[in-house]
């Protein structure tokens, strides 16, 4: 069978995108950015985020149950700012599931390089503890029920 979600991704320059996430049984996945936006793509275009997801093209993907999504949103941007020296380049996307997402109502994505790079990044993650503990705290109920990983194949772009 196939799944399909619309999806609002905030990336962190604040530049929002539509996409159309598409799951098929027995392939990869395929996430198709949709309707105008202030990047002006058009319907089927694809885009490529200056380089940063097809030269990481490792992405962990966090399925979230969210009691607050703005008390998410403001504990997941001050942690992102908090740990920035360490993530490098890699990218962080969050957005939200608009149909489909079962009980998961939002989501974070994390570039990386290659699956080492994602295990790494995680290891030096856990050194933040006191950083953890206070997004912990103002999450706004944050559970984290599923994840996944993925890697992006190819990507096109407009030129």
């Amino acid at each position: 069978g196939t799944t399909t979600s619309t999806l609002e991704v905030t990336m962190d320059s604040n530049q929002t995108i539509e996409a159309l996430f598409i799951v098929q049984e027995n392939s990869q996945p395929t996430i198709l950015l949709i309707g105008s936006s202030t990047i002006n793509l058009e319907v089927g275009d694809s885009f490529t985020d200056s380089g940063a997801w097809i030269n990481l093209p490792y992405v962990q993907i966090y399925n979230l149950e969210l009691d607050n999504s703005s008390a998410f949103k403001s504990a997941h941007d001050k942690f992102v700012k908090q740990t920035s020296k360490t993530r490098g380049n890699r990218p962080v996307a969050f957005g939200t599931y608009d149909i489909g997402g079962g009980n998961n109502s939002h989501w974070v994505a994390i570039g990386a390089k290659d699956f080492s790079d994602l295990i790494s990044q995680k290891v030096i993650n856990e050194a933040y503890k006191k950083e953890w503990a206070e997004w912990t705290k103002n999450n706004g109920g944050a559970v984290s029920s599923s994840n996944y990983s993925l890697r992006v194949l190819a990507a096109f772009t407009n030129e």
